[in-house]
């Protein structure tokens, strides 16, 4: 069983299902109120750790402060928050900072969830190897968050800080097969489950885990050329090379903006740049430590940090594709105008590249050979 966080210290929620759903609470013995299918109740924050609940009618049922169980009567039918339809059950609690709402299901009932948001939904026989491996992969990603299972009252959260997950919607039959196809299957290495990372394109060449975080990097998870017949497997990828272009003025705004967010700063002015340099480069080519250089000193930027402090400019982008990067200064009238940053890949570039996989599965790999390719000595097991 998975827990995964839909909704955290939010004021309220609304759900309902597809079927005839039942209310209970946990660790009390109560028979569970019946509610019609598609009747919606309303679960309001009432301050500390108590929740207000609103029936389908609009009627005040009173305020609790035990965690609500919220499950469908039937096997098979849905469960829905705000009009999104979950496999499994839900789990109620209220902090002081608001309701916590947590979809409690089985192991692959939520990779059907996580698979067509990470890889894709469509499929086809091209394809469907590079969806196995995806399925293997986030199937090993959430056992070993499971296994590392902590006192917050779950195991992963429903966006980019686990993997993306988003209930029935994220499920296709293409990605329902290649689930199916890989039933509780996980990675393996030297005896025991691993962790495994995988990102969107690698550029070429995966980066060992010592290049992104903090911390030695696993015997499974080291940097590999991406290369097969053809050239490297992302080489179709829209990242797979890239271009990022900074006025001065915007660079210094996105700088001064994240900088501090991820770094020791005393508070004073940053100054005018001087310059944008890669002082450090790890294993797989990816820049380990980029300096920049104003009038008034030199800041170090470290490994992912890079990423999320030098992002791109304009509005609703978001942090610098890769670290695969390089940068360069540009002089008008002897003064810097314009950084440009050239790059490769999409993402941190550990373990599985998604559009290699793609490729791989195209040119006719299995994906036990795909998962083979990106992580190194292991095995893929059977874990139920």
């Amino acid at each position: 069983m998975v827990r995964v966080a839909l909704r955290l210290e939010v004021s309220k929620v609304r759900v309902s299902s597809d079927r005839v759903w039942r209310i209970g609470f946990e660790g009390r013995r109560v028979r569970p109120n019946q509610i019609p299918a598609t009747e919606t109740w309303t679960f309001v924050h009432a301050g500390g750790k108590s929740i207000r609940a609103i029936d389908g009618a609009g009627r005040d049922r009173g305020v609790f402060t035990e965690t609500f169980l919220l499950f469908p009567e039937a096997r098979g039918a849905m469960m829905e928050v705000d009009g999104a339809s979950y496999r499994g059950y839900f789990v109620l609690t209220a902090r002081s900072s608001g309701l916590v709402l947590v979809n409690r299901l089985n192991l692959d009932d939520y990779v059907r969830g996580v698979v067509g948001n990470e890889i894709g939904r469509a499929g086809g026989p091209t394809k469907l190897e590079a969806q196995k491996a995806q399925a293997v992969a986030a199937r090993t990603y959430a056992y070993k968050k499971i296994v590392l299972r902590g006192g917050s009252g779950f195991d992963l959260y429903d966006n980019e800080l686990s993997q993306v997950y988003t209930g029935v919607a994220g499920e296709s039959p293409a990605v329902n097969r290649a689930v199916s196809e890989t039933a509780g299957e996980i990675v393996y290495h030297g005896g025991h489950p691993v962790e495994v990372f995988y990102s969107s394109t690698c550029g070429g060449r995966t980066s060992d885990p010592a290049e992104v975080w903090n911390g030695k990097g696993s015997g499974h998870l080291k940097s590999r050329k991406d290369k097969g017949r053809g050239g490297d497997y992302c080489r179709k990828a829209d990242r797979y090379r890239w271009r990022v272009e900074w006025n001065v003025t915007t660079f210094m705004q996105v700088f001064s903006k994240y900088y501090p967010r991820f770094h020791p700063w005393d508070g004073k002015p940053f100054g005018q740049l001087k310059d944008v340099k890669v002082k450090q480069k790890g294993k797989s080519g990816r820049a380990v430590v980029v300096e920049v250089v104003t009038t008034s000193g030199r800041y170090r930027i470290e490994k992912d940090t890079i990423r999320w402090t030098l992002r791109q400019p304009g509005a609703g982008r978001a942090a610098l594709w890769s670290t695969f990067v390089e940068f360069k200064v540009e002089k008008r009238d002897g003064k810097p105008a314009k950084v440009v940053a050239k790059g490769r890949g999409y993402g941190h570039g550990v373990g599985l590249c998604q559009m290699g996989a793609i490729e791989m599965s195209r040119q006719g790999k299995r994906y036990t050979d795909i998962l083979k390719h990106y992580f190194s000595g292991i095995d893929i097991r059977r874990l139920y």
